[in-house]
């Protein structure tokens, strides 16, 4: 996923320049987005504020990179961490950008909030509306994008003095801006910052209805029923599914210069990987991505068990079980099932990297989940075909 930063500031006194500082972790930032990195500043003296945008791509879908923030010829501006699967809000045809998709709509939208509350997907963003010099900032109404935000007063002594600062990743508590507090954003709403000709600043949070699932009568549903509404969630989880496995590019062929371990997994050629500890939920996945994926292709599955007798924990176990279910019932494919072995003296050396990454979120449970991810992403194990 990308890594976003924005610092604003409104309203420096006249004789003050002005200047960011380091506040934002870009270094951290770039690391979520390997492929491109772009910042930009906007500036304006009347009124007197400065807005520099951070933006860090990794590629996951589309024959080109699309570097970030992208700005239109109206001057608007957006920063986007997402993926925009469907919705009456913006229509993104197989092989367009989403990003490019989404700023020519919000470009022309009446009602930002409305607009971004019909796209389906993943997603946190901030979007610069030259025309109204209005700052727009939110994520998705679940919460599947990052996005923290630390909002200090600056003391100048004239009113609409204002500081704002986003990013996808709080700064490491060796950075300047570790100082401030970084809060996660709340996922029900959107904020904007609007700045007035004569330099006042505007602020409002602008609330999302909540989510209302449907509510089914169990005990008045018959069998029939209840096997059109599993055929029905099949459907959906299915069709989910093949919109997040289609158009992913396929990977760069491995530098010659790499160094090779015997942990690394030799030039994996798969597109897709799941992370797999042989569960209903991801065998499920890993089935209706084997359906909807070329049958040429091999899948990767990534099988992550932590402590020093890793070849026993119950993940590693109900993995190997669960690959074996796979090739029964599709032989065709090459399920690859990559062993990630971590020792708890590896889990302790990465802990404060972990510790920074989940901030500000500090539980036993972010840290187990987290640590998954962390490690699983790396695909650095054993590869058993």
């Amino acid at each position: 996923m990308c890594g976003i930063g924005l610092d604003l500031l409104v309203g420096i006194d006249a004789d003050a320049p002005l200047a960011h500082g380091n506040e934002l972790p870009v270094a951290a930032l770039h690391r979520r987005g390997p492929d491109s990195l772009v910042e930009r500043v906007l500036a304006s003296q009347t009124p007197r504020f400065s807005l520099r945008l951070v933006g860090a791509v990794l590629s996951l879908r589309g024959p080109e990179v699309v570097a970030q923030p992208l700005a239109d010829t109206a001057g608007n501006v957006l920063l986007f961490n997402g993926e925009i699967f469907g919705g009456d809000g913006v229509h993104v045809p197989p092989g367009a950008s989403d990003t490019a998709r989404l700023l020519a709509a919000l470009g022309t939208a009446a009602n930002i909030p409305a607009l971004l509350h019909r796209v389906h997907g993943p997603w946190a963003l901030a979007y610069w509306h030259a025309a109204s010099r209005t700052l727009w900032y939110g994520r998705d109404r679940l919460g599947r994008r990052s996005l923290l935000r630390a909002e200090p007063v600056l003391a100048t002594g004239r009113p609409g003095c204002h500081r704002l600062l986003l990013s996808s990743v709080a700064p490491p508590k060796t950075e300047a801006g570790a100082s401030w507090v970084w809060n996660e954003l709340p996922a029900e709403g959107m904020g904007s910052v609007r700045v007035a000709a004569d330099g006042s600043v505007e602020t409002r949070w602008h609330a999302t209805p909540p989510l209302r699932p449907p509510m089914a009568n169990w005990e008045a549903a018959s069998t029939a029923d209840g096997h059109a509404a599993a055929a029905r969630l099949l459907s959906a989880l299915s069709d989910a599914v093949r919109r997040r496995v289609s158009d992913v590019p396929t990977p760069p062929p491995p530098s010659a210069s790499a160094p090779s371990t015997a942990r690394a997994p030799p030039s994996s050629s798969a597109r897709v990987a799941v992370l797999f500890s042989g569960g209903i939920d991801c065998m499920v996945l890993a089935r209706l991505a084997d359906l909807h994926l070329p049958p040429d292709e091999p899948l990767d599955l990534l099988n992550v068990a932590f402590g020093d007798r890793a070849a026993a924990a119950p993940d590693r176990l109900t993995g190997r079980r669960g690959v074996r279910e796979l090739r029964r019932l599709s032989p065709s494919r090459r399920f690859q099932l990559i062993e990630i072995d971590i020792s708890l003296a590896e889990l302790r050396e990465h802990r404060t990297s972990l510790e920074e990454l989940l901030a500000p979120s500090d539980t036993v449970m972010d840290m187990n989940i987290g640590a998954a991810f962390y490690f699983g992403a790396r695909a650095c194990g054993v590869l058993r075909c």
